[in-house]
């Protein structure tokens, strides 16, 4: 049982606020439902941040966590490292690029494959 104080403040059990982890400045949903108070623990999302709740956004975290317990995410020790691999990267992908459509750059390709059009050849 809880008392109501002449501030119209209500004191909770100590262990009631640590079951529900509850501190000072936390937010409290108080709904009337048939003459019962009841009161839920809330937290207030600020609207800059609700991007990430969205349901694609959430849909987007749960196939990155799938890839994680697949294997499929690399990780690096080192910024050299894991630069190194970015690069590999781009290469292959330059290299696929560049075998779909090999045309010469003034016919609208991407130039032939070891042409380096900066330095004119190599």
């Amino acid at each position: 049982m809880l008392n109501l104080n002449r501030n119209h403040k209500l004191q909770y059990p100590v262990n009631w606020l640590k079951k529900l982890n509850l501190r000072p400045g936390d937010k409290l949903e108080v709904v009337e439902q048939d003459g019962r108070l009841i009161i839920t623990p809330v937290v207030v999302i600020p609207r800059d941040q609700m991007w990430f709740y969205s349901k694609e956004w959430q849909q987007g975290e749960a196939r990155v966590n799938e890839d994680i317990k697949e294997g499929k995410v690399r990780t690096a020790s080192s910024k050299a490292e894991l630069f190194h691999h970015s690069q590999r990267l781009q290469v292959l992908k330059a290299i696929d690029k560049v075998s779909d459509n090999p045309l010469p750059q003034n016919e609208g390709g991407y130039g032939k494959p070891g042409y380096c059009a900066i330095c004119k050849g190599r």
